[in-house]
C-alpha cells in the first residue's frame, strides 16, 4: 500500500508531467466538460495519479471520492484512513476548481505537514514556474 508520502509524491509528479493541466472528459457528460480520473489525452485528475491502470474502471468517473478510495483499499492500493482521504479530497479540490493548481497543490502538502516528505524532483516540480491552470 502507498504512504501518504507517496501518494503526496505520486500526485505531484503526475500532474507537474501533464503541465498542471486539468483532466477533462466530455464524453461520459454530455456537453459540459468535467474534470475526470482519466481523461483527453492520457491526462489524469489528482485522485487519478493514484489509481494504477488495472484498478481504474470508467464506473469510477461517476463514484462518489469516498467510494473510489474504498475500492483503492480493496484492492491494496492505499489506505481508507482519516489523513488520506482528507488530502486526496482536497487535492481533488485543487485540481478541479483551482486557478493555480501548482500553488494550490503546494499549499495543501504544506497544511497536511507532507512537504517535508517529498522527493526531490517533486520538490523541484512545485517550485518551478508555472501551474496556472489550462483545461484540455
Amino acid at each position: 500500500m502507498l504512504t501518504i508520502h507517496e501518494i503526496a509524491n505520486k500526485v505531484v509528479l503526475g500532474l507537474a508531467g501533464q503541465g498542471w493541466r486539468r483532466s477533462i472528459r466530455n464524453e461520459a457528460f454530455g456537453s459540459l466538460p468535467r474534470c475526470a480520473y482519466r481523461g483527453a489525452e492520457g491526462m489524469k485528475c489528482a485522485v487519478g495519479h493514484v489509481i494504477p491502470d488495472d484498478v481504474y474502471t470508467q464506473s469510477m468517473e461517476t463514484a462518489k471520492l469516498w467510494d473510489v478510495i474504498r475500492t483503492l483499499d480493496a484492492r491494496g492500493v492505499l489506505p481508507f484512513l482519516a489523513d488520506v482521504r482528507d488530502l486526496l479530497s482536497d487535492l481533488q479540490f485543487d485540481h478541479d476548481l483551482g486557478e493555480n493548481m501548482r500553488e494550490d497543490v503546494k499549499k495543501t502538502l504544506r497544511m497536511h505537514n507532507l512537504l517535508g516528505g517529498l522527493s526531490p524532483e517533486a520538490l523541484d516540480a512545485l517550485e518551478a514556474p508555472g501551474g496556472t491552470v489550462q483545461n484540455t
